[in-house]
C-alpha cells in the first residue's frame, strides 16, 4: 500500500508540474502593452479625405470617400476626345483605353458621376507634360516624338473666349476650358457635386522613361515650378473654390533632386535646400506671393515603400516571413525617429551619424511625415498634404491589412489631408478590412471619430494604437493593431478623459479572415481603465460609450496639416556628390488591372 501511495503521490506531482509549465508557457506567449491615451492631448481634425482610392475595388462599403483620375495615362489625355497615352506602361500607345467615345471630356465626367454616386470627392489630373494624345491609333514611334502630327499642345490658358464644343482641329488642348467644361456641368468646387480637387500632372521626375513619346528630356527644377505655376493660375482664374495638389513626386529620387533634374545643382548651389521639395515648396510660395493669393494648396507625393524583408514588400514574391515581419513594421518608417528600416532609402538618403566609411554608411531612419511637415512649415506654410498613390504589399493578406490599418491610423493621427490607394496585382480583400475598421465597422456605417487624440503603446514594434473623438460627442474610439504573428498582447487601456467612460464594444478582423466580425465586449472599465488582449496579428475596433457628452473642444485643437514635430535641417542626402539609385518600381502591367480605373 505505501508502495502505490508513494507512485500516486509522483503521479499527483507530475500532473501539478505539467499544469503550472502549461500555464507558464501561456504566460510567456502573452505580450503585456500599455496603451496610453489622452483624449485632450495634440487634438487635429481627422481629413475624410484620407480614406481614397485609385481603384474600384474598394467600395462605398469599405467607406471610400475619394476617387482619383490619376497614374500614367492621364499625362497624355485630351480631354476633347478622350484619347490618352499609354506611355511605357504598353506600347507608347494612343488609343481609346479611358472610354468616352468622341464626346468632350466624357471618361472624365463617367468618373466623376460614379464617384459623386458612391458619395466620394474626386481629384482630376491636369496634363503638364506639354502634349496629349491627338489620336487613338496605337503605338506612337520614335520618329513621331512630340511635337509631331500625332500630338495636341497643351496650352494652360486660352486667352480667348471658351466654346461650348472645344476645338479638336487647332492642334493645342486647354487646361482652362476644361475647367470651365466642368464649371458649366457640375457648378464650382463649392457645389455639392463639383470637382473640388485638380493635380498637376502625375509622377513628372519619371517622364522621360514612362512618357518618351512625351517627354524624352529631363524636367528640370525651375520647369515644374513653371508648369505647376501655369496650371495652378489657370484653374484658379475659373475656379477660384479649387483646391490644387501640385508635385505629384513618384517617391524618394523626386524628393531629392527631381530624379537627378540636370539644374538640381545650380538650383541649390549655395545648398540652401535639403532636397528637391524645399525648393519646390519654395518656389511656389514666390510664385504665391507674387500672384496675391495661394496657387498649390497641396503638396501631393506617393509613397511605394522601399523596405526589405527577403524581397521589397510590396512586390509580389514578398510572401516570406521575413517580408510579412517588414511589411508590418514598415508604417514606423512615416514617423518613428527612432526606427531604421532595410532599404536603399535608410542607407543613402536619411541623416546619419558621423560616418567613417563614406562608401558605406550607417542606415538612418526614414522619418518620412516629419520631415516633409517641417519643409511645409519652414518653406510653404499652411500647405496641405496628400499621398494619392501608396501600396505596401500583399493586399489579399492579414499583414497587408493590417499594414493598411497602421498607415491609415498614422495618416489621421498626422493632419494628412487626402490619400488614395493604388491597387497593384493583388485583390485588397484584406486592405478593404482596414478600411472598414475605420469607417464602417460594424457593418452600419459606424465610423472612427472626426478628431485625433494622443495614443501611444509601450511596445512599438508589436503593437499600434489610435484614438479619437467626436466633440460634443458621448463615444471614444480607439483601434489597437498587434502585429506580432505568435503571441498575444495583453493590453491594458488607460484613457484620460474629462467625462468617465462607461461599457464598450469591440469589432475586428484578424489572421483567421477577412471579415469584420463584432468581438467580446469590455468586461469592465474602471478609473478609465480596461483590460483587452489582442490574439495574434489582428486589429480591433473598440467603442467605449461615456458617461456624459464629451466637450466640443477639448482644447485648441492644432491646425490641420501642423507637425508637432521639432524643428531640423535636412542635411545633404549623399556623400561625395552621388546619385540616388534607380527606382525598383513595382507597378508593371503584370496582371488585368488596368493603370487606371474610370
Amino acid at each position: 500500500m505505501r508502495g502505490h501511495a508513494q507512485s500516486g503521490s509522483l503521479f499527483s506531482r507530475i500532473l501539478i508540474g505539467t499544469v503550472l509549465a502549461g500555464a507558464a508557457a501561456r504566460a510567456a506567449a502573452e505580450i503585456p502593452v500599455s496603451f496610453q491615451i489622452d483624449l485632450a492631448g495634440e487634438n487635429r481634425p481627422i481629413s475624410p479625405l484620407i480614406f481614397g482610392s485609385n481603384s474600384d475595388e474598394l467600395t462605398a462599403a469599405d467607406g471610400v470617400t475619394f476617387r482619383r483620375s490619376g497614374g500614367n495615362r492621364l499625362t497624355g489625355y485630351n480631354w476633347e476626345n478622350n484619347a490618352s497615352h499609354a506611355g511605357t506602361d504598353y506600347q507608347n500607345s494612343s488609343d481609346s483605353f479611358l472610354g468616352g467615345g468622341e464626346v468632350p471630356g466624357k471618361a472624365m465626367t463617367d468618373f466623376h458621376d460614379k464617384a459623386v454616386a458612391q458619395g466620394a470627392s474626386t481629384v482630376m489630373t491636369l496634363p503638364a507634360a506639354g502634349y496629349v494624345s491627338k489620336d487613338k491609333k496605337g503605338t506612337v514611334s520614335e520618329a513621331e516624338t512630340a511635337p509631331s502630327a500625332r500630338w495636341a499642345k497643351v496650352v494652360f490658358e486660352k486667352g480667348k473666349p471658351f466654346t461650348a464644343a472645344p476645338d479638336v482641329a487647332d492642334g493645342e488642348v486647354y487646361t482652362d476650358e476644361f475647367v470651365d467644361f466642368l464649371v458649366r456641368k457640375y457648378g464650382g468646387a463649392a457645389a455639392a457635386g463639383g470637382v473640388k480637387h485638380f493635380e498637376v500632372d502625375n509622377e513628372p521626375g519619371l517622364w522621360p522613361s514612362t512618357h518618351p513619346r512625351i517627354h524624352p528630356a529631363k524636367p528640370t527644377c525651375v520647369e515644374l515650378v513653371a508648369r505647376t505655376t501655369g496650371i495652378s493660375i489657370a484653374v484658379k482664374k475659373v475656379d477660384p473654390q479649387a483646391l490644387v495638389f501640385g508635385g505629384v513626386f513618384y517617391g524618394y529620387g523626386d524628393f531629392a533632386d527631381l530624379q537627378g533634374a540636370p539644374d538640381w545643382k545650380a538650383v541649390n548651389a549655395g545648398g540652401k535646400y535639403g532636397w528637391y521639395i524645399d525648393y519646390f515648396l519654395d518656389e511656389m510660395k514666390k510664385a504665391s506671393d507674387k500672384a496675391g493669393k495661394r496657387l498649390m494648396d497641396v503638396l501631393d507625393i506617393h509613397w511605394y515603400p522601399e523596405a526589405m524583408g527577403d524581397h521589397r514588400i510590396n512586390g509580389a514574391d514578398a510572401i516570406t516571413d521575413k517580408d510579412r515581419a517588414a511589411r508590418l513594421q514598415a508604417p514606423r518608417s512615416l514617423w518613428d525617429s527612432t526606427y531604421v528600416e532595410s532599404s536603399w532609402i535608410s542607407k543613402w538618403a536619411t541623416p546619419k551619424q558621423p560616418v567613417t566609411n563614406p562608401g558605406d554608411p550607417a542606415p538612418g531612419p526614414v522619418n518620412l511625415l516629419p520631415r516633409i511637415l517641417e519643409s511645409i512649415r519652414k518653406w510653404n506654410p499652411g500647405t496641405r498634404l496628400a499621398i494619392t498613390e501608396y501600396n505596401y504589399g500583399a493586399a489579399d493578406q492579414i499583414s497587408g491589412g493590417l499594414a493598411e490599418a497602421d498607415f491609415l491610423g498614422v495618416l489621421a493621427a498626422t493632419g494628412v489631408y487626402a490619400a488614395n490607394f493604388w491597387q497593384l496585382a493583388e485583390k485588397p480583400v484584406f486592405v478593404a478590412s482596414a478600411f472598414r475598421l475605420f469607417r464602417n465597422y460594424d457593418g452600419k456605417g459606424g465610423s472612427f471619430g472626426s478628431m485625433s487624440a494622443a495614443a501611444v503603446p509601450s511596445d512599438k514594434e508589436n503593437a499600434s494604437v489610435y484614438a479619437s473623438y467626436n466633440p460634443a460627442g458621448d463615444e471614444v474610439h480607439i483601434i489597437a493593431i498587434n502585429k506580432n504573428a505568435t503571441e498575444t498582447v495583453r493590453g491594458t487601456f488607460t484613457v484620460s478623459s474629462p467625462v468617465p467612460l462607461a461599457q464598450g464594444k469591440a469589432f475586428g478582423f484578424d489572421k483567421g479572415g477577412a471579415a469584420l466580425t463584432e468581438k467580446a465586449a469590455i468586461a469592465s472599465v474602471t478609473g478609465n481603465v480596461f483590460a483587452y488582449s489582442l490574439p495574434p496579428l489582428s486589429a480591433y475596433h473598440f467603442t467605449i460609450k461615456t458617461t456624459g457628452a464629451l466637450p466640443a473642444a477639448l482644447r485648441n485643437p492644432l491646425a490641420e496639416g501642423s507637425s508637432a514635430v521639432k524643428p531640423f535641417l535636412f542635411p545633404a542626402f549623399l556623400p561625395n556628390g552621388r546619385s540616388l539609385p534607380s527606382p525598383r518600381r513595382s507597378r508593371e502591367r503584370t496582371s488585368p488591372v488596368p493603370f487606371f480605373v474610370p
